[in-house]
């Protein structure tokens, strides 16, 4: 008598609880981008088109609030965090490749079908409708570091179980180090990529892994004094820009590539985080976890929103365009800023609320986690470079997304599912026919 084995099926680990105070920083800290991208946004409406100018490439104080609104640090700060209580699981890293590749995948798609239809109509003409699509992409660089430092998690882990805060000044050094040698050769100091990034995303998974700052809330506080001095150093003798933001024709930047300025400021807000918010815990948690989810799209639809503002109140004259750093300009800066904080809210209550992706359960597997990783890397620098536009680069990054998001998803046991549903339809059919035969023999 033939028997049957059946295995019973493997049952996830359960997923860590969330860190709300991490979750809170997150939120925020994307919140604080939104209204900084906001701020320096110089957009004006001349000859029946949008005119952007770069507020930083004319404006001291402009580039001195970077200091303040540059807190991408923090959001590797909170990966790190994550990554360090949510890694091993089967599947982590694909899962998470998914949850940033699906909903920039239905955004480059939605944004794209809008520039296309604008430029068919005739709304704007083409060097307009490039220049905005170039506007929509800028911010997606940001992703895909995400991307980068999320592959280095197992490496960063080791690290951190073996040198614990020993692995902090190393990267420092290391920061330094890439900086001389792109003085020499430019093309070198995209190695800070991962050194910088990298060590802020290792903060979080020291903190994920419990292991308490050098000298409690003191020494995290002494650390973010010491940081922050020695940045100012680095500005004020060290040649380094004040901007921590990039500014185009600038001869030297902060942030693409990063530089040992941004992994001190990164070191400052972190040390002062743990200083100032150690043992917090939010009141509200519902609204943190509300505000967490929607963060993704808020930062993924943000220049929609703002652009959407600037089509509503710029064309028809309803908000003055003074020159930009004028008193003017800034007197009228709060009335813009919320204008544009409700056409993101908007646009990201409609299309951005289901910015994430759903993981597939199971491991695709080394290999497709590796094509994933590579796809998504080489996808978000085509697309950042090329802009939302009718370019080769752009098709070309769109679907090498689009190819990240299928590794992401393959699962070895598909072929296997695939036969064991056709053996059962074999079986099936048979006893079909022979009950039809039946039937009609008993006619």
């Amino acid at each position: 008598m033939p028997t049957t084995t059946s295995s019973a099926p493997t049952i996830p680990a359960p997923a860590p609880p969330r860190d709300l105070p991490v979750d809170a920083l997150r939120a925020g800290a994307v919140g604080v981008v939104v209204v900084g991208h906001a701020i320096v946004a110089a957009v004006a409406w001349r000859d029946g088109r949008p005119v952007a100018e770069n507020l930083l490439a004319t404006s001291p104080l402009a580039r001195a609030l970077t200091w303040v609104f540059q807190v991408l640090p923090l959001v590797f700060l909170c990966a790190g965090v994550g990554a360090a209580r949510s890694a091993g699981r089967p599947g982590w890293l694909a899962g998470r490749i998914e949850r940033v590749a699906a909903p920039v995948t239905g955004y480059l798609g939605v944004v794209g079908l809008a520039l296309a239809a604008v430029r068919l109509t005739g709304v704007l003409d083409g060097p307009a409708v490039e220049a905005v699509g170039r506007a929509l992409a800028m911010h997606l660089w940001f992703l895909g570091a995400l991307v980068l430092v999320t592959a280095m998690v197992p490496v960063l882990l080791a690290g951190a179980r073996r040198f614990g805060w020993q692995a902090v000044p190393v990267a420092l050094v290391a920061a330094g180090l890439v900086d001389a040698a792109a003085q020499r050769l430019p093309v070198l100091g995209w190695f800070g990529a991962p050194v910088v990034w990298g060590l802020c995303t290792q903060l979080g998974v020291l903190r994920g892994l419990g292991r308490t700052w050098p000298g409690g809330r003191r020494g995290a506080a002494l650390s973010a004094a010491a940081a922050l001095a020695g940045l100012v150093v680095l500005v004020g003798w060290g040649g380094y820009p004040v901007s921590m933001v990039d500014v185009p024709g600038a001869g030297r930047s902060n942030a693409g590539p990063p530089s040992l300025a941004m992994a001190l400021l990164g070191l400052a807000q972190a040390g002062a985080l743990t200083a100032l918010s150690d043992g917090w815990r939010p009141r509200r948690p519902a609204l943190i976890t509300a505000a967490n989810r929607l963060a993704m799209g808020a930062y993924l639809w943000q220049f929609a929103g703002i652009v959407l503002a600037a089509v509503l109140l710029l064309p028809t004259g309803v908000l003055p365009t003074p020159d930009p750093d004028s008193a003017g300009w800034w007197a009228w800066r709060p009335v813009w800023l919320v204008a544009c904080l409700l056409a993101v809210a908007a646009v990201t209550a409609t299309v951005g609320r289901r910015a994430t992706g759903r993981p597939a359960p199971g491991d695709p597997g080394p290999l497709a986690t590796a094509v994933a990783v590579v796809a998504a890397l080489t996808g978000f620098v085509l697309v950042t470079t090329a802009g939302i536009t009718a370019s080769p680069g752009f098709v070309a990054g769109a679907t090498c997304l689009g190819v990240a998001r299928l590794a992401a998803r393959h699962r070895s046991d598909w072929g296997v599912k695939g036969l064991a549903a056709a053996d059962r339809l074999a079986r099936l059919l048979p006893e079909r026919e022979a009950a039809a035969a039946a039937g009609r023999l008993a006619r």
